[in-house]
């Protein structure tokens, strides 16, 4: 009896999780996808035109020959977004893949338009993941960006994804926003979005042949611009590149970069390698006047001088009015970066609008509506606290001739 009870109990649960070990029910080949590593939006004559950039798996699976590019591009246009997307089967060998795209670049046409309706699609469809970057076709179209071949990383939209990272943790002109934070600050009434831009240097129709691999010094090549300010969802502006760094020192997005300090006495300058920020945006009402508050800490190390030293660097007295020269100069460039976004561009790309809502959320909803009007005559403290920590291995810049 207690045999016969197990074996119906073991028949139960055979039943049971037997559809689980056929795997998954919308599983597909890898021969069956076209893997998508970048894809680009426009807006021609009315139409948005979406573009999409796919890997040739058997050209990455063999080693190099000339007979096929790493990657196809492919375009369509459509009335609206979904229907340029769901035309482009009638090119693609295969049903596009998405949870691999690395890079969404918009066109700065398109951008200047506004940039909301666009979201709809990505947010919607359950393939797309949230980790890919976004960026703006400065000067230029989305398609025309992911028709350019690149020598380090022979599949673009890798390339551009990496090479954004890099360029944001070690020089700082650039910034990562992810599909996340995209959203997250278009929807936000307390602070506007900045993307990094990308255009073409060289020879365009150079760029999209394989040809361009023969030379060592590629004669055409993608870069990334200084950041594009938004006022709600439109672009409306770029950043100068001192701008661009000044503004991710405000907001804490700096891991490493150069900084060159002027001589505490004399002419010439000290190059400062940044190891490590932090920052804080604050806003308070204060006697029934709205100030915002930035404040960064700085740690760096000295990697070259031209001063001539009435002390050495290893001097504590020396050292301190060194680092308040390096002080003044970034509160500077910080001071005068947040004064043009008031002025000029009249857009709150620094969060002060955020901080408001955090510290004083009955102030902010007392003046959320009138923030664009009220943005760019708040005044601003800005604040540096800088520590150099490594002064190399010499004390004193060697003279020559002298």
């Amino acid at each position: 009896m207690i045999e016969m009870r197990s074996f119906k109990t073991f028949i139960v649960i055979l039943v049971f999780i037997t559809p689980l070990l056929s795997g998954c029910w919308n599983s597909r080949e890898l021969n069956e996808l076209s893997i998508t590593t970048g894809l680009g939006i426009d807006k021609v004559d009315g139409q948005y035109v979406f573009t999409t950039q796919i890997i040739n798996p058997s050209e990455v699976a063999k080693e190099r020959s000339a007979k096929r590019t790493v990657v196809t591009t492919l375009d369509e246009k459509g009335d609206t977004l979904f229907e340029a997307w769901r035309k482009m089967t009638k090119k693609a060998e295969t049903k596009m893949y998405f949870s691999h795209v690395r890079v969404l670049i918009i066109g700065e046409d398109l951008a200047k338009e506004g940039v909301s309706k666009i979201m709809d699609v990505m947010l919607r469809d359950h393939e797309y993941r949230s980790d890919f970057f976004i960026l703006i076709a400065k000067n230029g179209k989305a398609n025309d960006i992911l028709s350019i071949l690149t020598t380090m990383d022979e599949i673009p939209g890798n390339k551009l994804f990496k090479s954004l990272v890099t360029s944001s943790t070690s020089y700082g002109s650039t910034t990562e926003v992810s599909l996340d934070t995209f959203i997250t600050e278009l929807v936000s009434t307390g602070k506007n979005l900045v993307v990094t831009g990308v255009f073409i240097e060289g020879d365009e129709e150079e760029g999209q042949t394989e040809s361009k691999y023969k030379y060592i010094s590629p004669k055409t090549y993608l870069m990334y611009s200084p950041l594009g300010v938004f006022k709600k969802d439109k672009l409306i502006a770029w950043m100068e590149e001192k701008e661009s760094i000044a503004y991710n020192f405000s907001q804490g997005n700096i891991q490493s970069t150069l900084i060159n300090v002027p001589c505490v006495e004399g002419d010439g300058l000290v190059g400062v390698e940044v190891i490590n920020t932090n920052a804080s945006i604050n806003t308070e009402q204060k006697n029934k006047k709205i100030q915002g508050d930035v404040s960064v800490e700085i740690n760096g190390n000295i990697m070259d001088s031209e001063c001539v030293l009435p002390q050495p660097f290893n001097d504590p007295d020396y050292m301190k009015k060194f680092e308040n020269n390096m002080n003044e100069t970034i509160e500077k460039d910080i001071r005068e970066a947040i004064k043009k976004a008031q002025d000029t561009y009249q857009s709150d790309i620094y969060g002060f609008g955020n901080a408001l809502h955090r510290s004083h959320p009955k102030v902010w909803k007392r003046v959320e509506k009138e923030w664009d009007s009220l943005f760019p005559n708040i005044e601003v403290e800005v604040k540096v606290d800088s520590a150099i920590h490594n002064t190399g291995s010499i004390s004193e810049s060697p003279e020559i001739g002298g």
